[in-house]
């Protein structure tokens, strides 16, 4: 269980450093208007959380068909 973890941990860490990134470029897009900014903000916020649902979820279920290959 503990490998789970850290390969979870390991994507996690890869996606939120993407995120900030990208973030950071479209802030950057939007400087002085600090409405778009904060919408921009939320929103993506939520799409992060999303996708990283997702892809852990998607991420587990490929290790476990691997796992079931390999016996």
């Amino acid at each position: 269980m503990g490998m789970k973890k850290m390969k979870n941990a390991l994507l996690k860490f890869t996606l939120f450093i993407l995120y900030l990134a990208a973030l950071l470029k479209l802030l950057d897009a939007f400087q002085g208007q600090l409405l778009v900014q904060a919408l921009l903000l939320i929103v993506l916020s939520f799409v992060y959380a999303i996708i990283e649902a997702k892809l852990i979820y998607y991420f587990d279920k490929i290790i476990q068909q691997i796992g079931r290959r390999k016996r």
